[in-house]
């Protein structure tokens, strides 16, 4: 019965894609949908008069890590809108995630036909796919990639996206249009299911107080603190180390000093941490560090790894840090991530962030907004902006 109700619901919000399902104009120039919105995102909330489960489908297999499987799903999204499509991702996050239309069985149909076509490289590109929509086949196949296209290929269109054109060019001029459409697509497009939510409320419940400050810590230890030396060579992740250990303290004091600024500044009692991570031995650490008063985990598996065959424990706990990261006040984070990026993105509050890297020797990095620094790491006052490789938090 609750699968019905998010398969409804989901049918739902799939109708954007198909003009049939209401009486605005086709998006030959993207003009309705999400992507023509300035408040926050009420076309969702818009009555559909009919599923589109009997329309033609766009099927989508996203690759890599989550964070990067999640600019797939944006491509297939842009590409499903435009060919007035149905969108369905295949992905391992099914049982968590409200976002497949099919059952496993149609699922393997669809693997075996259909037609396969490329995501487009610029606008160029989007406007040979416009002259497909309405055409057979009824499945197609979309091959996505794992860097952010869609962010590419809106900022490199003319088309006024349904944004009054005064708000399209400061969009442009402040490099915030695609951090406007991600976050509007992602809040709206991915719906986590009642364990998933559960997951969630169990920590939210003890973490998220009114009376104090929320701070999310993300620390990505790298693969190689998780996974054996098989599995990292079946992932090319070359030992992929992202924070030296000795760095761990340089996170644990700015949390704490922002977090005291933050408490005076909004009069609040008391602040409280939430630490993601794909480290037993760091939480371990974190325990020690704040002497776990008012510090928060979720349970499971540390490891935010991708490999195939993954359990549900190691999924519920990445989707259950994901979503926490985006309920938080403050963020510290560490280098970039997509996956913690994509999170910053899905968050309807304006969160502070606050990112820790390696300064790797250049004095540029030592500026008014670097806040706190050990060794050659600093951590630096952020803010999402549109980059060449899609939303980013950089330093402000």
């Amino acid at each position: 019965m609750v699968q019905n109700v998010f398969l409804f619901v989901f049918v739902q919000i799939l109708c954007i894609f198909a003009s049939e399902c209401t009486s605005e104009p086709a998006p030959e120039q993207l003009h309705d949908g999400v992507l023509g919105n300035t408040e926050i995102c009420p076309y969702w909330t818009k009555e559909r008069a009919r599923s589109c489960v009997k329309q033609q489908n766009l099927y989508v297999k996203p690759v890599s890590g989550f964070g990067n499987k999640l600019n797939g799903v944006l491509q297939g999204y842009l590409i499903a809108h435009i060919l007035n499509r149905c969108l369905v991702i295949d992905w391992s996050y099914d049982e968590l995630l409200s976002t497949s239309l099919h059952s496993t069985r149609k699922m393997l149909e669809m693997k075996r036909k259909g037609k396969t076509v490329r995501f487009p490289r610029g606008w160029k590109g989007v406007k040979k796919m416009i002259a497909m929509r309405g055409r057979k086949p009824k499945i197609l196949k979309l091959q996505v990639g794992f860097r952010d296209h869609f962010c590419t290929t809106i900022r490199s269109n003319d088309a006024e996206l349904g944004l009054p054109k005064q708000l399209l060019k400061n969009m442009r001029k402040e490099r915030t249009l695609c951090v406007f459409l991600e976050g509007c697509i992602l809040q709206n497009f991915l719906r986590p299911n009642q364990e998933l939510s559960r997951a969630i409320r169990e920590v939210e419940k003890s973490w998220l107080k009114n009376e104090s400050v929320s701070i999310a810590i993300q620390v990505r230890m790298g693969d190689y603190t998780s996974i054996s030396p098989e599995e990292q060579h079946i992932l090319n992740t070359t030992y992929d180390e992202r924070i030296p250990y000795h760095i761990l303290d340089l996170f644990w004091d700015t949390a704490k000093e922002q977090a005291e600024k933050e408490v005076q500044k909004r009069g609040m009692k008391y602040a409280s941490f939430f630490i993601a991570t794909d480290s037993a031995l760091v939480r371990e650490y974190a325990r020690w560090a704040f002497r776990e008063q008012n510090l928060h985990f979720t349970s499971g598996k540390f490891r935010h790894s991708d490999l195939d065959g993954l359990d549900r424990e190691t999924n519920l706990k990445m989707l259950a840090d994901w979503y926490l990261i985006s309920r938080a006040d403050l963020v510290i984070q560490g280098p970039w991530s997509t996956y913690v990026e994509k999170a910053l993105l899905n968050s309807s509050k304006k969160q502070q962030i606050f990112r820790c890297h390696n300064l790797n020797g250049e004095t540029k990095y030592m500026n008014i907004s670097m806040v706190s620094y050990k060794d050659d790491w600093g951590c630096f006052i952020n803010i999402l902006q549109d980059t060449s490789k899609g939303p980013r938090a950089v330093d402000h």
